[in-house]
């Protein structure tokens, strides 16, 4: 059974009078004569009996009206009432579809948009960027907004025919004047070496495989990160935390001589930009024994 519909404004002219009088102290201080003789007071009375009149005419409308009114919520002249529902549940079920996201405007309408309707594992967008561009320029692509779609498979380039259906599925929700472009990521492969050293009677292989699966979660562009969501687009690598996410394997006593090197080769801070992330391309540990 649907629910009746709310007035669309139930104030009355007490509501209303009262309303208008708590307002003139802020807007007006020098009116202080608040009596129904005052002259503004009786403008305001009458004020609000003519509105409280036109908000009884809004809550008359008729039903036709109403029916014209879904209409144009539903964006289509040729919808017509269905024959075995009735006004009120038609107008409920139409309001709570507006409620779903269509309009791709904002950033959130794009990720949003694409994480409901497609099958991937994740979508960042860049706005005023063409990432489709071999050289980015320095300054933002006005009208131009990128989204960067990583596979439920990562480390893999985005299916051409997906790619194609998002971006045909997004065209029809775009505002005017955007030019939209999905792209797949853009990975940095990174390699990574450090020296174990382990408890007494810990075998090697086994807390070397560990330590290997460790990385791979920590930089994991799905399940990775801090807050295990995927590591961030375009945050940097730091030796320390690859210190912190090694020192605390089962079996690790200390950690030394952590490097981070880059294909091609960079420095041992990694940088990236705003839209890549990382690839895990070689770990390479090496042991120096057990301690006590």
């Amino acid at each position: 059974m649907p629910l009746p519909l709310p007035n669309l404004d139930d104030h009355d002219y007490a509501d209303l009078v009262e309303m208008a009088r708590s307002l003139i102290p802020s807007e007006y201080p020098e009116w202080t004569d608040h009596n129904p003789s005052d002259t503004g007071i009786i403008l305001l009375e009458l004020f609000a009996w003519l509105t409280e009149l036109l908000l009884y005419q809004v809550n008359q409308v008729p039903d036709q009206s109403q029916e014209e009114f879904l209409k144009l919520l539903k964006g289509y002249a040729t919808w017509t009432m269905p024959p075995n529902q009735s006004l009120q549940a038609a107008t409920q079920k139409t309001i709570l579809a507006l409620r779903k996201r269509y309009r791709a405007v904002t950033a959130a309408d794009y990720e949003a948009l694409v994480m409901e309707n497609f099958a991937v594992g994740r979508v960042k967008v860049f706005e005023n960027r063409n990432l489709t561009l071999k050289s980015q320029p320095p300054e933002p692509v006005a009208g131009h907004i990128s989204l960067v779609v990583v596979p439920q498979e990562p480390f893999t380039v985005l299916n051409p025919s997906l790619q194609t259906k998002i971006r045909d599925f997004l065209e029809e929700r775009r505002l005017l004047g955007t030019k939209q472009h999905v792209v797949s990521p853009e990975y940095v492969n990174i390699s990574i070496k450090a020296n174990l050293n382990l408890e007494a009677g810990r075998v090697f292989e086994q807390v070397k495989a560990a330590g290997v699966a460790q990385l791979q979660q920590f930089f994991h562009p799905l399940s990775g990160g801090e807050d295990k969501q995927g590591w961030p687009f375009g945050r940097a690598v730091y030796i320390s935390e690859i210190y912190q996410q090694l020192d605390q394997l089962d079996g690790v006593d200390y950690v030394e001589d952590v490097t981070v090197t880059v294909k091609p080769p960079g420095q041992n801070k990694v940088s990236l930009k705003a839209h890549q992330l990382v690839q895990l391309d070689q770990v390479e540990f090496t042991h120096a024994g057990t301690h006590n």
